[in-house]
């Protein structure tokens, strides 16, 4: 058995005599992941913290690499990163049953608000959703989106990537402040089809 292989068994193994993991056909999950701890409740200052988490949430027939087990531990993972967490925005948050499920998990510690999906209005243009959300500890006051036009290339063009933008309000010891957040996914790859496919996208967000 190669190296590789066994160490992945091993660990599969381990895992699942401990109970951390359910493994089914299709993927892996970690319910022991789940947490009951919380983010700060209250920031002291008007500092703004944000995180960006691409979460390979892929739908099963682009990938299986344990999809649904990583999603689960997303919160408390953030937890053990800060605790004074203001916005996370995730892309590729692609699969509806895992993202529900991981929106449930991020407001049982204190990311209670999100925006919608990105997502093309038009079904003609786009196979998948762009996978780009923004999840917030404070309320959402206004969300917009816009998906890249004439500017993919490859595999990439059957997802709506594009920008997604949300005007939140944050609140500490009476005060209020505006942030204005953006979270996009962008054309992938290195080759120089794609750096200009990235140039496009950042001239589209700038003038939208």
């Amino acid at each position: 058995m190669p190296l590789a292989l066994f160490a992945l068994v091993s660990f599969l193994l381990l895992c699942a005599v401990l109970g951390h993991l359910e493994v089914s056909e299709n993927n892996v999950s970690c319910p022991a992941c789940r947490t009951s701890r919380a983010l700060n409740a209250v920031n002291s200052t008007m500092s703004f913290e944000v995180f960006q988490y691409n979460v390979f949430g892929r739908p099963s027939i682009v990938s299986e690499d344990g999809q649904r087990e990583r999603l689960e531990r997303i919160p408390e993972s953030l937890i053990h990163i800060s605790e004074t967490i203001d916005v996370v925005t995730f892309a590729e948050a692609d699969i509806r049953t895992d993202r529900n499920e991981l929106l449930a998990q991020l407001k049982n510690v204190g990311l209670a608000y999100s925006t919608s999906i990105l997502n093309d209005p038009d079904p003609f243009t786009s196979i998948l959703n762009g996978g780009v959300i923004i999840v917030s500890k404070w309320p959402i006051l206004k969300e917009a989106q816009h998906v890249y036009r004439h500017a993919c290339h490859y595999s990439d063009c059957l997802a709506a990537k594009g920008v997604k933008y949300a005007r939140l309000l944050k609140t500490v010891n009476g005060l209020q402040k505006i942030f204005n957040v953006f979270a996009t996914h962008m054309q992938a790859w290195s080759t120089p089809e794609a750096r200009a496919d990235r140039i496009k996208q950042a001239q589209q967000v700038i003038s939208h």
